[in-house]
């Protein structure tokens, strides 16, 4: 596939509009015979890419079911990918997805807000043959800068680990926090009961217990009545925030969140106020 032809391009997101957004910036930027094509999660992603006819992906690199990362390394054990442009689009700084997006082989990085000239730029790129990692220097992004007051312990109850990275890398660097992970509700309740944290983010779509229970469990346990409890979910908002406000939470997450409204929810949990937006 040369540079100048039509190109078959797949994006791999939690977010389908991003089809019809790349679709209409490739053809503002002078490639209206490129083909745009959706797949839902990573997984899906890996069957579409081997079954179609795809030159390149564009993969969102938080995708619930399968981060970018593991992705791209997944992607390289198969002989009909492995030569396959994986281009990663997220929000954080190229200064912390540099050294893992060229550790695992993606052709290059997109930072949100995606822009049309930056797209068509890694476009051309990758269908050369070659990566896409402009240099910086990067306008840092407010989070990204740790404030000067001492931070608070935070534990991540979920199953997906690179939710908790993400939560990690956004809390540490913007607010100085101390973020521990806990796989599954049992061990979030367990982790929580013998070292209460001052904020507990809580998937309540678990696969290993009723999140709602969870919950309950934790709200039992003397020294976490009044810890507050952030409620993450990837349902909407239309029955994610009735069930987190029934529940008592002090707030509701969707997935995947957003740096700047985890900071936002975050700050006001600790301040005692409610995050409903």
């Amino acid at each position: 596939m040369s540079e100048t032809g039509s190109c078959q391009v797949l994006i791999i997101s939690n977010f389908p509009t991003w089809e019809v957004i790349i679709g209409n910036m490739l053809a503002r930027g002078g490639y209206p015979d490129d083909t745009v094509s959706f797949a839902s999660s990573g997984y899906e992603g890996l069957i579409v890419a081997r079954q179609a006819s795809v030159d390149m992906i564009i993969y969102h690199l938080w995708t619930l079911d399968l981060a970018g990362y593991e992705f791209c390394q997944q992607a390289r054990t198969l002989p009909v990918l492995r030569n396959l442009p994986v281009l990663l689009q997220g929000s954080l700084s190229p200064v912390l997805v540099y050294p893992d997006a060229q550790r695992v082989g993606a052709s290059g990085y997109l930072r949100q807000p995606v822009g049309m000239k930056d797209l068509v730029a890694a476009r051309l790129a990758v269908l050369r043959g070659e990566t896409y990692y402009p240099p910086g220097p990067y306008e840092s992004m407010e989070w990204e800068t740790p404030t000067d007051k001492e931070g608070h312990r935070v534990l991540v109850i979920d199953d997906k680990p690179d939710i908790g990275d993400v939560i990690q890398i956004v809390l540490g660097r913007g607010r100085n926090d101390q973020v521990r992970f806990a796989h599954g509700g049992r061990r979030g309740v367990a982790a929580a009961e013998q070292d209460p944290p001052d904020l507990i983010l809580l998937n309540i779509t678990l696969p290993d217990s009723d999140g709602s229970e969870v919950y309950h469990q934790i709200r039992a346990v003397p020294a976490l009545k009044h810890v507050p409890v952030l409620v993450q979910t990837a349902w909407d908002q239309g029955r994610s925030y009735p069930e987190a406000q029934r529940l008592g939470a002090a707030g509701c997450l969707t997935l995947p969140i957003g740096p700047q409204e985890l900071l936002a929810a975050r700050d006001a949990a600790l301040e005692g106020r409610t995050y409903y937006p």
